[in-house]
């Protein structure tokens, strides 16, 4: 790999990351509108219907949008025209069948869900509408795993951040009118806008793939189903203890300190999202695809790790010391004042989030070398810390128990998946790399015990004195990584 490949990664960083930043700008308005038409009980009440919709589409998605994109990605770098061709059209005959299977679940099991989810049954007929949302979010993404599959950066581009500017003008209107009774029309109706979209995009790519009919049989796609869901069943599995685990914490705040500390959790968990996905969004739609193509050689599945890392580090660390610096005003800034009492879960949850961004391109590898069992215990241990630390912590910390369990869960799960990474394809950190890692550490750190100090001006300012360094550094380095060579082992 020479020094294009940092170029390959700035690029995708650029198209995915810009539209990200499409993606947040709408994302913030619309957390801000849902805040300050419907308060934090509003938040939460949302998160919850978001929550349940998510869990039903990882149940009956079956792991689909992973593993299917693994084999797309995988024959389309081969050049294998013709068996690509064949996978997408099974892959987009088993996403159909998978999206009414979850549109199904929702009204077969709406009672148990409303009383399990929500503590009451009198949500039954929102958890049923939920069914709109699973089936049209799982068509939209089996057509985004096609696109991100066959490297179509460009067009996911496009639909993630069309798709979240049209959910935000459906969203306000509906909220303004009918404030908390606006909340699930406006997630189901901004889901089917976001498939359309999508579906625009997806034309011309399934016009330039399929010159002719292309007659696939139900035998054939029960084959390549079978071999798909092997790897997605366990993807299912960790999807599941993921939102499950989610709505248990929840859950859990909601009967400890009311709806309005599952609003607060939810701000933060959004804020520290939308702020990832600058960076998760790539290694998810370019990363993934590019790793499963290159995994069975193990130099070239090191370098690319190493590389990805290190530009994810980059743009991650500032992100991260702006978070820390300035929690409070963020939280007032796209929320309320009402949310500045989070400030410090936010800054804790910060934490959390920069390891994650440093274990996700090593978690890749079980996802590509088709270790479903490994990475399924990989997600029960993490879920397992969350879950245990935050109950444990709780008499002690209160909310803040949800961060401090959050940055102990992905102290062990970094270690996990650093030891398989190193037993699957001999996997060891670069030199440049090590380096720009005890950086990140020291600048983070160092910024969040700032507020710590017994003069508040002097924080702020030694804060952002770190932060002006670090994104000068990362500017500097993203700008010269055009003529770098590979990291140097």
């Amino acid at each position: 790999m020479k020094a294009s490949s940092y170029k390959k990664i700035l690029h995708a960083t650029a198209l995915l990351g810009g539209s990200q930043a499409i993606n947040i700008l709408a994302g913030l308005l619309r957390n801000k509108a849902v805040a300050w038409l419907v308060g934090t009980s509003g938040v939460g009440l949302a998160s919850l219907y978001f929550s349940i919709a998510e869990m039903v589409r990882s149940l009956s998605g079956l792991g689909l949008e992973m593993s299917g994109m693994k084999e797309i990605a995988t024959a389309s770098q081969q050049g294998n025209a013709r068996r690509t061709a064949y996978l997408v059209a099974h892959v987009r005959r088993l996403v159909r069948i998978t999206a009414l299977l979850g549109g199904i679940v929702c009204l077969l099991f709406s009672h148990p869900i409303s009383l399990w989810a929500l503590g009451s049954d009198a949500y039954q007929v929102q958890v049923m509408s939920v069914s709109v949302v699973v089936i049209f979010s799982t068509l939209q993404q089996g057509q985004m795993l096609v696109m991100q599959g066959l490297h179509h950066i460009a067009e996911v581009a496009k639909v993630t951040a069309w798709g979240n500017v049209a959910t935000l003008l459906i969203s306000l209107p509906l909220l303004y009118f009918f404030r908390t009774n606006g909340i699930l029309p406006s997630l189901a109706i901004g889901t089917m806008a976001h498939y359309a979209l999508s579906w625009f995009y997806y034309r011309s790519i399934h016009k330039s793939l399929f010159h002719s009919y292309l007659s696939v049989s139900w035998r054939e796609t029960w084959q390549v189903g079978k071999a798909l869901f092997r790897l997605g069943g366990y993807l299912v599995l960790g999807a599941m203890l993921s939102t499950v685990t989610m709505l248990a914490i929840r859950g859990f705040l909601v009967e400890r300190m009311g709806m309005d500390a599952a609003g607060l959790f939810q701000a933060v968990w959004a804020i520290t999202n939308v702020y990832l996905m600058l960076v998760l969004r790539v290694m998810g739609g370019d990363f993934y695809p590019r790793l499963c193509g290159v995994i069975h050689r193990r130099i070239a599945g090191e370098r690319l790790i190493n590389e990805q890392t290190y530009v994810a580090l980059l743009i991650i660390t500032p992100l991260i010391i702006s978070i820390l610096l300035f929690s409070p005003y963020i939280l007032h800034l796209l929320y309320s004042s009402d949310f500045q009492q989070a400030a410090s879960l936010l800054r804790w949850q910060a934490l959390g989030a920069f390891l994650k961004v440093l274990s996700w391109p090593m978690a890749f590898v079980l996802l590509a070398k088709g270790k479903g069992k490994h990475y399924l215990f990989s997600e029960l241990l993490f879920f397992s810390l969350y879950y245990g630390s935050t109950q444990y912590l709780f008499s002690h910390w209160g909310l803040l128990a949800t961060g401090i369990g959050y940055v102990v869960s992905y102290v062990g799960y970094v270690l996990l998946v650093w030891l398989w990474a190193r037993q699957f394809i001999r996997f060891r950190f670069h030199r440049n790399l090590v380096q720009e890692i005890f950086i990140s550490v020291f600048l983070i750190l160092f910024v969040f015990f700032t507020p710590f100090l017994d003069e508040y001006l002097p924080a702020y300012l030694s804060g952002g004195l770190i932060l002006l360094i670090s994104a000068s550094r990362s500017f500097v380095k993203c700008r010269n990584m055009w003529h770098l060579q590979p990291l140097d082992a």
